[in-house]
């Protein structure tokens, strides 16, 4: 009874053995096939492939991703392989990008290169390290979580996230604990560094207009900011005008909305200079405390029209949304802010 029930055991494994045989085949065939479709298409084309090729999570694609981020991925002519190559006097040394066997020597015109840009080495770059955290060798999970942590790059963080989420060495989890802590803290630095950016860039408009100011007419404003504010609710008026009569005109808003905020400001500007400052030149005290004043007054006419609470200046679509560098997000209308201050700043310099 023992030696029949050893029999079907033997039986049943062999029947298992030949349903998963085929199978394996047909995978390598598919990682063949889409190195070999790295040689079509355009730079788009190329990075799904390379997305595809890091989701088999098979390490075998390293070395063919990693001829291809340094140059040295080329097509056969006739035949259509994608071969590794290596210079050898006057003719190329060949390897299989797979099996990494050599494929003998062929002379340089019988190749075409496979062509990358930056953003497709970027893609290289997260895709081996994807498959070296995903390796089945501790070692080597442990050696890129290292190199995370060495480099401090926020991009990693999604990679080292989803790596740390299926590993089970004590130790590899702690590198990679470490790693995405320090990741995460870098991302936030250049957050904060872009949101600093932008900011600035507002304090360097207002900046501007003192400098203007004190520089032509020896005038501390300490109504400055108010003419800023004066500015602000002009293009709040404006658009809420464009909303409740013209609300097709809204994507344009801004650009009724700025000249006349120039002209509103401009035009207090000038009747407080008349009324008031004309009187006090050569006097920086009592300008001082005039303009304080003034602003003080025209905050006051301010709240009692609008209100103590704040106004929405709503954002056109070509200014809303944003993209990411890395992992840090960068919103549109901050960024046309920077701009138009560097294009100010740029046009007002001797």
């Amino acid at each position: 009874m023992t030696t029949l029930l050893r029999k079907a055991y033997f039986a049943i494994c062999f029947f298992i053995f030949t349903l998963i045989t085929p199978m394996v085949s047909p995978f390598a065939d598919d990682i063949d096939a889409q190195i070999n479709a790295l040689a079509q298409g355009g730079f788009s084309d190329r990075a799904k492939i390379i997305s595809a090729l890091a989701e088999t999570g098979d390490a075998r694609v390293a070395p063919a991703l990693d001829a291809l981020a340094n140059g040295l991925l080329y097509i056969q002519k006739l035949g259509g392989k994608v071969v590794i190559i290596e210079k050898a006097g006057s003719n190329y040394k060949l390897t299989d990008p797979i099996t990494l066997e050599p494929l003998g020597e062929e002379p340089k015109g019988a190749f075409s290169k496979i062509k990358v840009n930056n953003r497709l080495r970027r893609g290289v770059r997260d895709a081996l390290g994807g498959l070296r955290l995903r390796s089945k060798n501790p070692a080597d999970r442990l050696a890129a979580a290292e190199d995370v942590f060495k480099s401090r790059d926020p991009a990693a963080i999604p990679l080292l996230d989803a790596a740390l989420q299926a590993e089970q060495d004590a130790e590899v989890r702690k590198v990679m604990k470490l790693s995405l802590r320090l990741g995460d803290v870098y991302k936030r630095q250049a957050q904060n560094i872009w949101y600093g950016l932008s900011l600035g860039s507002v304090l360097l408009l207002a900046a501007i207009g003192l400098a203007i100011t004190f520089g032509v007419m020896g005038v501390i404003n300490m109504a400055h900011g108010e003419m800023v504010m004066l500015g602000a609710y002009t293009t709040y008026v404006v658009q809420d005008v464009i909303r409740q009569s013209f609300p097709h005109m809204f994507e344009v808003s801004l650009l009724i909305s700025i000249p006349l905020a120039f002209i509103v400001a401009g035009g207090v500007g000038v009747a407080i200079e008349r009324g008031i400052i004309r009187y006090l030149y050569g006097r920086p005290l009592e300008t001082l405390l005039a303009t304080w004043g003034i602003s003080l007054a025209l905050q006051q006419t301010v709240r009692s029209i609008f209100g103590p609470t704040n106004q929405e200046v709503g954002t056109p679509e070509f200014m809303s949304g944003a993209f990411e560098i890395g992992q840090m997000a960068i919103t549109y209308n901050r960024l046309y802010i920077l701009v138009f201050s560097i294009i100010v700043l740029l046009t007002l310099m001797p």
